[in-house]
């Protein structure tokens, strides 16, 4: 049950790929039986059937899942700092696996602990035999697995990360049960419901995936009910650790999966390249010019950017108002190359999808985006207004009729006026006439890409692509309550015309 849930849960750190559960449950039952054939079905740790729930113990399992979820934070952040500070040293790529190797060499010779996957430490720490380790190293233990991991894979070497997790996890209930029982509290006759429920707390919190971490260590331990106190360990960790992750390849949402995208956009965005939405770029700053010309330039065009290319054309980055002016209104230090090498450098090839170029538009938080050959030179720009257009480029050439009596399918623009009932609603939520789409949201003058999360807010214009003969049901469905439309508060959606 652990793995059927791992693997839709893990993907996303606010969401869960539902459709792939059944086909994740089949396939871990039949990999199970064929492993535990091989080897048995007891569990990895042993079991632990006898350990029960006791309310008196929940203050140690809050404070558990208190330490489950600081080191947790410290975990992922000591994990991916070491990876950048040593991904900045000037140093051959061979030497800072050396020099981590040889770190973590000497780590292991003080602490044992700290080597290989650790489960035979984690198995020992459920046991009486951890009054037989000092107690310095069972404190410990701890923040050195977390400096051993993030010199081992951090330096480049190769390795996973929920294996430490575990020990980590495991240390921290063990020191709990460990520090109490040299202080004479009431403790469990053994360590082995802490353990457990620090291993849950810990990498529960930071890996995003909770249910299925908590289903992994108590199939792994043989605890089913110990699942309330991991729980309120649980809770408590991953409130602190909030936001903080370690899989970084993790997305928010289904939304923001490619897997997921065509499920939003159409399948005809596939259909509509960068190539055929760009346009040339209206101004192109070289490198070697002068920081005040270049403000200059894009002041008098009216232009919040532009791109920077060098002597040969090749493309450098992109410069905006804000990048070249200082807090005070000073010009910004150094050359023109140098400012725009400070930022992204976000280039879309033109054959590009429509769908890949709306995730790396709004990733580079600029509204636009350079449109670059093989040999990185310039050839235009798409911008947020150009991948709209792109987008009802797209949807038209997906949403021909059926046949000829469901009527031609047109573009229809309607303003939400004062007193719509759809204002505050989100997009998802709308009931709309069936095969009408949301083709785009301008708010403020602005284009923004339309999401099923958007909210719908009073003076927003919205492009409708739908049939004909279902405009008049669209704006009856889209009309403001008939208190508000008798009040004379706003008629809903009104029709601004046909494109």
């Amino acid at each position: 049950m652990g793995g059927t849930v791992l693997g839709p849960e893990i993907l996303y750190t606010q969401d869960f790929e539902a459709e792939a559960l059944f086909p994740s449950l089949v396939a871990s039952m039949v990999a199970f039986a064929i492993f535990g054939a091989y080897v048995g079905y007891v569990p990895l740790f042993g079991s632990h059937e006898n350990l029960g729930f006791h309310p008196g113990q929940i203050g140690y399992y809050l404070i558990i899942g208190v330490l489950g979820g600081v080191l947790g934070r410290g975990y992922a952040t000591g994990f991916y700092g070491t990876h950048s500070a040593l991904g900045r040293l000037a140093l051959p790529s061979w030497v800072k696996p050396a020099l981590a190797g040889l770190a973590v060499g000497a780590l292991g010779l003080a602490m044992p602990q700290v080597l290989g996957t650790g489960y035979g430490w984690v198995q020992r720490s459920m046991g009486l035999g951890l009054l037989a380790i000092p107690l310095w190293i069972v404190l410990l233990v701890p923040l050195a697995r977390i400096g051993a991991t993030a010199f081992s894979i951090g330096s480049g070497g190769s390795g996973g990360i929920f294996g430490p997790g575990m020990v980590i996890g495991a240390f921290i209930g063990g020191a709990v049960w460990r520090v109490a029982y040299d202080l004479g509290l009431a403790v469990p006759h053994t360590p082995a419901p802490f353990v457990i429920v620090g291993m849950v707390a810990c990498f529960g919190s930071i890996s995003h995936a909770p249910i299925a971490v908590l289903l992994m260590v108590t199939e792994m331990t043989g605890s089913l009910h110990l699942m309330l106190a991991s729980l309120i360990g649980l809770a408590v960790a991953v409130a602190i650790a909030g936001r903080q992750y370690i899989y970084r390849a993790q997305l928010v949402d289904r939304a923001a999966s490619p897997a997921h995208r065509l499920d939003s956009a159409g399948s005809g965005t596939a259909t509509v390249s960068v190539g055929d939405i760009m346009r040339p770029a209206r101004l192109m700053l070289d490198a070697a010019s002068a920081t005040g010309d270049a403000l200059g330039k894009l002041r008098h065009l009216g232009l919040p950017g532009a791109p920077v290319v060098d002597a040969e054309g090749r493309y450098c980055g992109v410069v905006s108002v804000q990048s070249l002016e200082g807090p005070g209104g000073e010009m910004a230090s150094g050359s023109l190359g140098q400012i725009a090498g400070r930022g992204a450098k976000t280039g879309l090839a033109p054959s590009l999808g429509l769908d890949l170029a709306m995730e790396e538009v709004s990733q580079g938080n600029l509204g636009w985006a350079p449109v670059l050959d093989n040999c990185s030179v310039v050839i235009g720009i798409v911008s947020s207004d150009d991948l709209v257009r792109g987008y009802k480029l797209a949807l038209a050439r997906d949403s021909l009729p059926l046949s000829e009596d469901e009527g031609e399918t047109l573009a229809v623009d309607m303003e939400v006026e004062q007193g719509s009932s759809m204002a505050g609603e989100t997009i998802g939520r709308l009931t709309l006439p069936q095969g009408t789409l949301v083709l785009s949201l301008k708010r403020g003058g602005q284009s923004i890409l339309p999401a099923a999360g958007t909210t719908i807010v009073a003076g927003d214009c919205l492009s409708f692509l739908t049939r004909a003969d279902q405009v008049v049901a669209l704006r009856r469905r889209l009309a403001a309550s008939p208190d508000q439309a008798s009040s004379g508060a706003g008629r809903g959606l009104s029709a601004g015309g046909l494109i």
